[in-house]
């Protein structure tokens, strides 16, 4: 396949980007990490009641009603007998919310019946995890209100924009709040309901 190059992914110090020799490269020390911490934290992977590891565990489930599908990268078991999901992160950035582990932990719980108490991101780059979330914070009830939600505006068209992130956005070039939109582009943010 053809590694694709970005203007994003072109560091001065090294002007190819993150290409197919940057990966060769820089991906052993990640891999050797990785391995580093997985022996230093003593946690173990976790067995789910129908015996699968929690290793890349994949489900097609319902939440709220909406088709709902995940892969799991990690659920560990810490010494003290909780259960920690864990998702693995190659890219820079951190992630500015802790949703994502908050829909596996309901997930989880929802197929098992049991929920996962802690949830982190370990960061390649950073060769660690980042803190550690509770979350107890994220009920399996607000979970499922929350995707309910977010079905609901889907449906009806409506696109909330979430500002600070439009270098994230694959969308940002039709949206009136993105500073160099192009204005023939722009589709409408926000449909009313018919009454």
């Amino acid at each position: 396949s053809q590694w694709r190059v970005t203007k994003s992914s072109q560091p001065k110090g090294n002007p190819d980007g993150e290409d197919y020799k940057w990966w060769q490269e820089q991906g052993k020390g990640m891999l050797e990490s990785w391995i580093a911490w997985r022996k230093a934290v003593g946690w173990s992977i976790w067995r789910a009641p129908d015996n699968r590891l929690a290793i890349e565990l994949d489900f097609n489930i319902q939440i709220a009603g909406v088709p709902t599908k995940m892969s799991i990268d990690r659920i560990f078991v810490r010494p003290d007998g909780d259960l920690v999901i864990l998702d693995l992160k190659t890219g820079k950035r951190t992630p500015q919310s802790d949703l994502q582990l908050a829909v596996y932990a309901a997930g989880i719980d929802l197929v098992y019946g049991v929920r996962p108490k802690w949830g982190t991101y370990w960061m390649a780059r950073k060769a660690g995890t980042e803190s550690i979330t509770d979350l107890d914070n994220y009920p399996t009830l607000h979970v499922e209100k929350l995707i309910a939600g977010f079905d609901k505006a889907r449906k009806k068209g409506v696109f909330l924009p979430n500002h600070g992130h439009c270098h994230m956005c694959s969308v940002r070039e039709f949206c009136e709040w993105y500073p160099s939109a192009d204005a023939t582009k722009k589709i409408p943010i926000f449909i009313e309901e018919k009454k």
